[in-house]
């Protein structure tokens, strides 16, 4: 099975997927819930995908990247999208975060 890339954010324990064929950054209920639940906020968005699409409003805006040393805020929809990651992060986030990726190595 191919090994995906991700990150596990200290202290959190949160296993986010490195995702640079999705433009949005996405996060489970659960771990939204239990960890950011001061931090949602109401605005609707449409992800769309090849099977589906999902419409909804709760979304998260915070740095969860701050103990790499990164204090941007990124902005996660809340959806139930996967059993193995807790959050994606997307491609819009890799731009603004100012981050590159080595496909060679």
């Amino acid at each position: 099975m191919p090994r995906l890339p991700f990150i596990t954010i200290p202290g959190l324990g949160l296993k986010v997927l490195i995702d640079s064929g999705a433009s949005d950054s996405i996060m489970n209920p659960g771990p939204a819930y239990d960890n950011f639940k001061h931090y949602i906020f109401q605005k609707p968005f449409t992800i769309k995908s090849l099977t589906q699409t999902i419409t909804s409003n709760e979304n998260i805006s915070y740095p969860i990247l701050q103990e790499f040393g990164i204090d941007h805020q990124v902005d996660f929809h809340i959806l139930k999208w996967h059993d193995r990651f807790d959050a994606l992060l997307g491609s819009d986030d890799f731009h603004k975060l100012g981050v590159k990726i080595d496909y060679k190595t």
